[in-house]
């Protein structure tokens, strides 16, 4: 499969029925003109080069499908397969689909990522790590909210934490927002759910605290 076939493989799976007018490369972009005057950039996600060597085995490749900037959130993911087949990450289904397709391929932290970027109410959401946790420089620990854990996985089922970081407006400014997230069917039928926990202020983000 050439790259112009792999781009308009993910732009349909993206925008299906829309016509692709033209496709120019702008490194590290494609860009993608439609017929319904939208302009679309695709490029491969990033953040998982170390499992890399795992994808290309099972066949797939992820990429991003989002709009031109200055607005290029909410992004889109595809996932494309050596087979033919299409996944929108962003739709429910089709990321459990893709995972029972996928799962030998993709640990719990990548699964974890995937599930807060492109199924979270915020975008720009993060897992929940103690390094992370270290560098946000709560004023209180995270542990005075309740049922912490840091990403587990047991038997077939999968938590974790995700945090959210407020950086516009004085009221929101360095609130810290988090939500736990609970996955089950690791090994079937891929369900999940995400609720919000509670906020802490960042001492690092608190506008209110000297520089």
């Amino acid at each position: 499969m050439n790259d112009e076939e792999r781009i308009l493989r993910a732009v349909h799976c993206e925008s299906p029925g829309v016509e692709v007018v033209e496709l120019r490369r702008l490194d590290p972009f494609i860009l993608v003109e439609l017929a319904d005057d939208r302009t679309k950039l695709v490029q491969p996600l990033k953040g998982f080069e170390a499992n890399e060597l795992a994808h290309r085995r099972a066949g797939f490749e992820l990429l991003l499908v989002y709009d031109r900037p200055p607005s290029p959130l909410p992004m889109s993911c595809v996932a494309l397969f050596d087979d033919g087949k299409a996944y929108l990450l962003n739709d429910k289904d089709q990321l459990a689909r893709f995972y029972h397709q996928a799962a030998s391929a993709i640990p719990p932290f990548e699964l974890a990522c995937l599930l807060v970027m492109f199924q979270s109410s915020s975008p720009d959401q993060l897992v929940t790590s103690l390094d992370a946790l270290d560098a946000l420089d709560l004023e209180t620990p995270v542990t005075s909210l309740p049922g912490f854990t840091p990403l587990r996985v047991v038997g077939a089922v999968l938590e974790f934490w995700s945090y959210h970081v407020g950086l516009e407006g004085r009221d929101s400014l360095g609130q810290v927002d988090f939500t736990r997230w609970r996955v089950t069917g690791l090994d079937g039928d891929l369900q999940w759910d995400a609720t919000y926990v509670g906020s802490i202020r960042s001492n690092k983000y608190d506008p209110r605290k000297p520089a």
